[in-house]
This record gives C-alpha cells, structure tokens and sequence, in this order.
C-alpha cells in the first residue's frame, strides 16, 4: 500500500527553529574559533543547551510515536531520517539544517583540536530532535498491520526477559567503548634504563621539564621516601584540569605504574612505563608507556583518540629529552 504525500506546511515553526538554531550555532562556535580561551564558552554553551533541548525533544517525540504507534506503522529509521511519511520539502530542509550543524561542529573541533569546542559535537541532538518532533506530528504513515495472535503468557514473559537482558547487555557494552579508551607507545630513548627510570620517578619535579605540567604537589610518601600520592595540575582541552595519582613501586625499577584517584575532568587516568634494557645497547632504553583515560563527560571517539595520543606522544618526547640532555 502506498501512501501519498502532500506538502501542506505543516510543522513550518518546527522547521524554522531548526535552521534559526543552526543560525545561532554557527555563528557562536565561530566566534570560539576566532578566540578558543575568551568566547569558546560562548559556543560551548550554545551546544550545551540544544543537546539538553534536543533530548527533550527526542523522548517527547518518542512518546508522541509510542501513542501513534497504535494505529500506525512508525519505524525509527522514518521518525528520526524522514525515510517515510514526510514531504520531499520538508526532509530536504530539516535534513539539511542537521547536517550542517553536524558540519559546523566538526569543522569548530577540527579547527581548534584539544579545546573546550569538542563539546560542540553534543549540538546535532537538538537538530535530530526537532526531525522527531515533526515527523511524530506531522508525518504521515502507513496504518498498523492486524496484531497476530498473541502468544502464549509464559512464552511472551520468556522472550520479554531474554529481550530485555540482550538491550541492557548491549547498553552496558556501548557505554564502556563510548566512555573508556587506551593507548600504548613504545620509544627507544638514548639512555640507561636506570636513568630514565629515575628521572620518571621523580614525580615531584615533573614541572622542569614537561609541556602541559603546572604542578605536581606530594600528598603522600613510602617508608623509603618515594611518592605515592601526588596531586597535578596540568592544561588539558583549553582549561586547567587537577587530577591525584597513586604510585605503584613494587616492581621498581622495571616498571611504574599508577592509578587515579581523584580527578575534575577524568574517572580514570591509569597507566604506566615499562623500562627495558636494549641488547647489546647499555645506553639505551626500550620505553613502554600505556594509559588508560575514561572521562567524566562523553566525547566522540576520534576527539578522544587524538587527545590520548597527543598526552602520550607529549610525555615520551619530554622523557626523551630530559634523559638524553
């Protein structure tokens, strides 16, 4: 059966906030382009608000749906992509105002990488809102099919329960890889492994000599006057970030390691350096550095990615050069 669509302007205020939003964005994540450290929050803010926006819109579309979904045949792929029931006009306009926000935003994050405007990315939420918001309104769909027979009570609670278990499975599995990322470097450094051991022991001096440290302060020590708690405070993503790590030495002086205790921008910040001894090469060392980053606010994996290889990059590179000076 097939449904004939009319354009009859409806929904014409959702698809003018649509593109005023969109308006609006571009011009607030420019100005943070211009000037990541006096206006980027201008445009972080602005995305702030239409990603809180447009979940709203997105669950009360959903519900709008859920009540249509009675008497109608309504899929995801036609509430949220318009692949059904809406004008070649209107999917033309409302799509391409969320694609171009979609644009906008990567275009900010990639302009000025390792600033506060990766949280643009949140911005499209409101875009895809809106398209929900019109389609659970206005669109037009195919009437439900006859409902089957129903099943039989314990056969449907079964299914229900199995059902259940695999989304709650597959949520849990998408939150992990969304929210916890690592990466390894390995860096042959023209010193001693016992030189460099010592020189990434020495935690508390760290501000001599690397990039991003602004300082590292000992919060608590061993018997043997080595550090086990210490608190820093480093740039990260165009801010000041304060983070505690404590210190693993039980398997000095092959390898350190460290976990977070305490963080404002990170859950988890666990790593460590494996030192090893080149063959034949006693004034040269095998670095192995790894980590581990899980951050309070969820990122889009290519921002995280780059930021993770640029903290472990940097921190090789500073080694390097402080041992090999």
């Amino acid at each position: 059966m097939t449904v004939e669509i009319s354009d009859t302007g409806e929904g014409e205020g959702i698809i003018a906030w649509s593109w005023r939003s969109t308006l609006v964005l571009t011009a607030a994540l420019a100005l943070g382009v211009i000037d990541p450290d006096s206006l980027g929050l201008i445009g972080v803010g602005v995305a702030v608000v239409m990603f809180a926006m447009g979940t709203v819109l997105f669950l009360w579309s959903y519900a709008i749906a859920v009540q249509r979904s009675r008497t109608d045949d309504i899929s995801v792929a036609g509430l949220y992509l318009l692949s059904e029931g809406a004008p070649k006009r209107v999917k033309r306009t409302l799509l391409g105002s969320l694609g171009t926000q979609t644009v906008v935003v990567i275009a900010a994050a990639s302009a000025r990488p390792f600033t506060v405007l990766a949280f643009g990315l949140l911005a499209p939420m409101f875009g895809m809102g809106m398209i929900g918001m019109w389609s659970a309104r206005h669109g037009h769909f195919r009437p439900r099919p006859p409902t089957p027979p129903r099943r039989r009570t314990g056969d449907l609670a079964e299914r229900t329960r199995s059902d259940l278990a695999g989304v709650q499975q597959s949520v849990r599995t998408a939150k992990e890889k969304l929210m916890l990322d690592e990466a390894t470097e390995t860096r042959v450094i023209g010193a001693s492994p016992e030189r460099c051991f010592e020189i990434a022991v020495d935690v508390e001096n760290y501000g001599q000599w690397t990039a991003d440290l602004k300082d590292a302060e000992v919060l608590e020590r061993d018997e043997a006057g080595r550090p086990v708690l210490v608190e820093f405070r480093a740039a990260a993503m165009g801010r000041s970030t304060t983070y505690a790590l404590r210190y693993d030495h039980s398997e000095t002086p092959s390898r350190l390691s460290w976990v977070q205790e305490t963080g404002d921008i990170t859950k988890r910040l666990d790593g460590w350096y494996r030192f090893e001894a080149v063959d034949g090469e006693p004034d040269q060392c095998e670095v192995i550095y790894h980590l581990e980053v899980e951050l309070v606010v969820p990122l889009p994996g290519f921002v995280k990615r780059r930021a993770e290889g640029r903290i472990i990059h940097t921190a090789l590179d500073d080694l390097q050069r402080q041992a090999e000076s």
